[in-house]
């Protein structure tokens, strides 16, 4: 290699920060991700016809995402994250690709799960590479960020999906979020973005793990407030999508739906994440959580479905509140060696919270109309709410 062109590539590592190279990442990333979240729910029910089998089937991979992220925490405290979540990228495309060449049953059922233990990977990996490399005064407006633009690949990846999915079925949308995943994959390899934090003494006994993790108060408080944001996405993006069908609207409204959802957090997230690094988080928890509580509560009373989705696009606010500042105020009061430990059990939370109203919900359309699955996911916010009261408020600027 000329010495011209030496210079031009440490030019080009020097002049963007980590964080940019991640937020291009990420961004292709979500993209990938939100384009087949976007047919998801209607491709599950075309295969199970039953909107509460495809609840009892989500549960089913939710639970073994659950137990993977303990699973995985050897491999988390030995492995460099950044080899993690390559492979992790890697394998996610290579599933989709296999979704988008077959629509058998049986080729789907062992897939799909292991799509969940690949999930749990890159969302530990990923969440530990981008603290590990962020200013510990800015870790929560640089998850607000990450989070901004994950959001924003939902305003334009439902409304692609809307109109791709009339005429060309569900491979071509499969086939399209691979090729984000490996643009992402990509990207990241050429960003050289390493995170070597690791243990000695690797932590490998699975009920210690457990144990240890809910024995801090400050903790469980955490997992129940990131389980409370990851329930209202489960009401949006598995439990809506089915509502919409079900209620004779066009299937175009699906996308159009989730397209209007994502609006306020691609622009709100970033935004709530550096309010709450200067004013603290309480505050920010608290709004949104009863926001989304309100909103669900309503939706129960209200037989109109577009009056509903209206609702629901305004609890998208209480979304930006919540989603990422989680995330960053588990890991502001998470040391960098606890973070290895702790992260994954963490984001459990997001799969044993989603199991429990998976079940709650596919129950209760069993016997009863599907307006009682707003109000459900309603008193389950009140609930959450209610925590984020008691937390220990931390303020980032004030960290010296």
């Amino acid at each position: 290699m000329s010495v011209s062109s030496v210079k031009r590539v440490k030019v080009y590592h020097h002049r963007f920060s980590k964080v940019s190279k991640l937020s291009a990442v990420i961004l292709n990333a979500a993209f990938g991700s939100a384009i087949i979240s976007s047919i998801w729910a209607i491709y599950l029910n075309s295969l199970f016809h039953s909107p509460a089998l495809v609840g009892f089937f989500s549960a089913g991979l939710t639970l073994i995402s659950f137990f993977s992220y303990f699973l995985f925490i050897p491999l988390m405290e030995k492995v460099n994250k950044s080899q993690i979540y390559s492979i992790a990228l890697a394998a996610t495309g290579l599933i989709y690709i296999a979704f988008s060449l077959t629509r058998s049953f049986w080729f789907f059922f062992p897939i799909s799960m292991i799509g969940a233990l690949v999930g749990s990977l890159r969302i530990t990996s990923f969440g530990i590479i981008l603290r590990d490399n962020s200013d510990p005064k800015k870790v929560s407006g640089n998850f607000g960020l990450m989070y901004s633009l994950a959001a924003g690949s939902w305003i334009f990846a439902p409304l692609l999906a809307a109109y791709l999915l009339p005429k060309y079925g569900v491979s071509l949308i499969f086939s399209i979020g691979a090729l984000f995943i490996f643009i992402a994959l990509l990207l990241f390899r050429l960003s050289r973005i390493e995170d070597p934090n690791s243990k000695k003494k690797i932590d490998k006994n699975f009920i210690k793990n457990f144990k240890a993790f809910f024995k801090s108060k400050d903790r469980i408080k955490c997992y129940l407030m990131n389980g409370g944001s990851s329930l209202w996405l489960i009401l949006i993006y598995l439990f809506v999508p089915v509502y919409i069908i079900e209620s004779g609207l066009s299937i175009s409204i699906v996308g159009y739906f989730l397209f209007a959802v994502a609006i306020i957090p691609t622009f709100g997230e970033y935004y709530f994440g550096k309010l709450a690094g200067r004013i603290g988080y309480k505050k920010i928890f608290m709004t949104g959580f009863y926001l989304m509580a309100a909103t669900g509560i309503l939706a129960f009373f209200i037989s109109n479905p577009y009056i509903v989705l209206g609702l629901l696009v305004i609890s998208s606010f209480g979304i930006a509140m919540t989603e990422s500042t989680t995330d960053s105020y588990f890991l502001d009061i998470t040391d960098n060696k606890q973070e290895l430990r702790f992260f994954g059990p963490y984001n459990t939370a997001i799969d044993s919270c989603d199991f429990i109203a998976k079940i709650m919900a596919a129950t209760l359309l069993i016997f009863l109309p599907f307006n009682y699955v707003f109000l459900i996911f309603g008193v389950l916010m009140i609930f959450i709410a209610w925590i984020s009261t008691t937390i220990k408020d931390r303020i980032e600027s004030r960290i010296k």
